[in-house]
């Protein structure tokens, strides 16, 4: 009989402390209002100017763009030895205005068949960015062109840098 008494005494104090510990345990929201935020940020413009993804892209577009600077050097070859040789002054204007529209249409190409590549470079890289924040626990990651300072430590660059080209490299592109 004792036996049970103190049995019942054991069983009614666990379940007291029970109640009294879960009572005093903040909420899970409480817990989340306490937790201090992981931030880090990004330099972004160093970041895409190492992303390997921008690097190919840049080696295309200098081809591109040397192939259309040879092109407009010839017009300018061709003025030159007008001028020189004391053609016609509407000649002359002709080729420059041939070598204006030649110029813009170029500009414009490269810009049509660039800015699209450039837009989706820059939103894989969001994506990166994105996925290697969540991986690592962080609430935000900001961009540093919005930050006015920012301790060093938080620099998140290169080892977003170094996640960003492996993805890039096991693509395979």
């Amino acid at each position: 009989m004792k036996r049970s008494i103190i049995i019942r005494i054991f069983i009614l104090s666990a379940l007291v402390l029970t109640v009294v510990v879960a009572l005093t345990q903040p909420s899970s929201e409480e817990q989340q209002a306490k937790r201090i935020p992981k931030i880090g940020y990004v330099k972004l413009s160093l970041l895409l100017d190492n992303y390997e993804g921008m690097k190919a892209m840049n080696v295309e577009y200098k081809k591109d763009y040397n192939a259309y600077m040879s092109q407009l050097q010839d017009l300018e070859k061709i003025i030159a030895d007008m001028k020189a040789k004391k053609a016609p002054i509407n000649d002359i204007r002709a080729k420059e205005q041939e070598l204006a529209k030649k110029q813009k249409d170029y500009e414009k190409a490269l810009q049509d068949k660039y800015q699209p590549i450039l837009n989706k470079i820059v939103a894989q890289v969001d994506d990166i960015i994105k996925v290697y924040g969540k991986s690592k626990g962080y609430d935000y990651i900001l961009k540093d062109a919005s930050v006015l300072y920012a301790d060093p430590m938080n620099d998140l660059t290169s080892d977003i840098l170094r996640y960003a080209n492996l993805k890039y490299g096991q693509k395979g592109e």
